[in-house]
């Protein structure tokens, strides 16, 4: 099992080898950007449900890595890419509503 329900545990190392090592690093850049050890993070998501969502997006895995390997390469296509996914992460099906409303919206249902 990658995660366990009693401990919160999220085993990074099969979750890894699931997704192979071309795309691993990627999961260092989710992990700052999810909440890491010292940066909060988004309300009412936890790493599990930032770790589906990616795992379930091969779009961001590749782009995670890309920027990873090579951040210099970063454009506005992918910051809004970004947005998108963490609309996804909200459970936000319209991403034109940006993501302020977007979020507002699912934490005032």
């Amino acid at each position: 099992s990658k995660t366990s329900d009693i401990t919160g545990y999220l085993d990074v190392v099969a979750i890894a080898r699931s997704i192979g090592l071309e795309y691993s690093s990627g999961l260092l850049l989710l992990h700052a950007y999810s909440g890491s050890d010292y940066t909060p993070s988004f309300y009412g998501i936890g790493k599990t449900k930032w770790i589906n969502c990616f795992l379930n997006r091969q779009d961001v895995k590749e782009l995670f890595q890309r920027i990873i390997d090579n951040p210099e390469t970063l454009e506005m296509k992918d910051i809004i890419a970004v947005t998108s996914f963490t609309l996804a992460a909200y459970g936000v099906d319209d991403p034109s509503k940006g993501l302020l409303q977007g979020r507002w919206e699912k934490l005032t249902q």
